[in-house]
């Protein structure tokens, strides 16, 4: 199978500054592959980098102690451990002060169970850095491992037996066996005796040495964690003495809330606005009306009125119900202990249009329309103009339209856009609050 880093397997350095090049790029990608735990591939491009800085003349051994130690922890993780400890020593072959390497060799030799000869290797290591948390630690391993080995053998030791079991030959015919003792023989009340006293100090040694209790005051036998107090520490803190409390006489008691009759514990409850609000939004735009004297004619007076643009219903427009205002979102009210809330998130799209009025109030002509779009209107009274549009003006009329859409629908202090629709929504949420 072929393998991506062929290239490299298979070149060559002619000069130091390929050489140099090469070595780098090998170690760079070996580096990759033992990220990945592609061990074996990383064996394959250390030992190119072995055999090219080998080859060269100019090769620095530093150089080779670092790619001998590479290698040997890729043969250490692919469990080739003597070969990773050849490696471990030739990188200190070439380089006696390489930190690294010492913790390569005392790894090899932890896996051999070489526990002795791995803390001499950490020890020399050490020596050189003394804070390395990576010998400090392994050496901590290795020294529980001597520990845990050396108890091992010292309690698989056979145990000298305390008594020795003999048989004597009493005057009579009868023979019995008895324990002889180191001391010199007695009675049979008095062996008794001593066995009974020998069974009881067995029974107190055992109470003593029994581990996470004590001994109180009083006598008595409890846990390490059982804290007496003294009476000075009692007064202080007093009756902490578990107490019966009395419940009160359960009494019917109702809740004024503001929500539903049925709803007397002031749970969370909530209520549709959305047709309420939509009604009153609409209501409230359809009476706009700006109007100012016509600069240009005295006698006539040029207006903005919401009124639907039957001659701008295109395809994907948002006003295809023949309504000057169209309306979306969303409007309700929540209740809960007692407290209400209003929430709603409304988009208002409105159709105006720009008129020319004779002397007499009649209808001339409309000279300009358009739409406006209000986005995010909150019962707080919060919202944004998203967008003022003017979809056709009336050129050929006598009169200025731009400057008439400019004061009356868009930048005027009285304009549509900066008092009509700030008045409106204000008067939306205090009516909207009432319900």
């Amino acid at each position: 199978m072929c393998s991506f880093n062929e290239d490299v397997l298979s070149a060559k350095a002619e000069d130091d500054e390929s050489v140099s090049r090469l070595v780098e790029e090998l170690k760079s990608r070996g580096r990759e592959l033992v990220r990945v735990g592609n061990f074996k591939e990383g064996v394959r491009l250390y030992s190119k980098a072995i055999e090219v800085l080998t080859s060269s003349a100019s090769s620095v051994s530093e150089e080779k102690a670092i790619v001998f130690g590479n290698r040997s922890m890729c043969y250490l993780n692919m469990g080739e451990v003597g070969l990773s400890l050849e490696d471990a020593n030739k990188s200190l072959e070439f380089n006696s002060n390489y930190v690294k390497a010492y913790y390569r060799k005392a790894m090899a030799q932890s896996r051999m169970k070489d526990f002795i000869g791995a803390k001499a290797t950490l020890s020399k290591g050490l020596l050189l850095k003394s804070d390395d948390k990576e010998l400090q630690q392994q050496l901590t391993i290795v020294q529980q491992q001597l520990t845990s080995s050396s108890s091992s053998t010292t309690s698989s030791k056979p145990l000298k037996p305390s008594t020795t079991t003999t048989t004597t030959t009493a005057p009579s015919s009868s023979s019995r066996t008895s324990k002889s003792q180191p001391t010199s023989a007695k009675d049979d009340n008095n062996t008794n005796n001593n066995n009974n006293n020998d069974d009881d100090d067995d029974e107190d040694n055992d109470n003593k040495n029994l581990r996470g209790y004590k001994t109180t005051k009083s006598g008595t036998i409890t846990t390490f964690f059982n804290n007496e107090l003294d009476e000075e520490t009692k007064k202080l803190i007093g009756d902490i003495a578990p107490k019966k409390i009395d419940v009160p006489t359960a009494t019917t008691t109702t809740t004024t809330t503001t929500g539903s009759v049925w709803n007397s514990a002031g749970t969370y409850e909530e209520k549709i606005l959305t047709p309420f609000a939509h009604s009153l939004l609409l209501s409230l735009f359809e009476s706009v009306r700006v109007s100012c004297c016509c600069s240009e004619d005295r006698e006539k007076e040029v207006v903005v009125v919401v009124r639907y643009n039957n001659n701008n219903n295109k395809e994907g427009d948002n006003n295809n119900n023949n309504n000057a205002v169209v309306i979306t979102g969303d409007a309700q009210v929540t209740m809960i202990r007692g407290k209400r809330k209003h929430l709603c998130d409304l988009v208002v799209v409105v159709d105006w249009q720009l008129l020319l009025l004779s002397s007499t109030g009649e209808e001339e002509k409309k000279i300009s329309y358009g739409k406006i779009t209000i986005d995010d209107i909150t019962a707080d009274g919060d919202y944004e103009i998203g967008s003022v549009v003017v979809l056709e003006t009336d050129k050929s009329c006598e009169v200025d339209v731009k400057k008439y859409v400019d004061d009356l629908v868009k930048k005027g202090d009285k304009s549509f856009v900066k008092k009509e629709i700030k008045e409106i929504v204000k008067k939306f949420c205090e009516l909207l609050k009432e319900k």
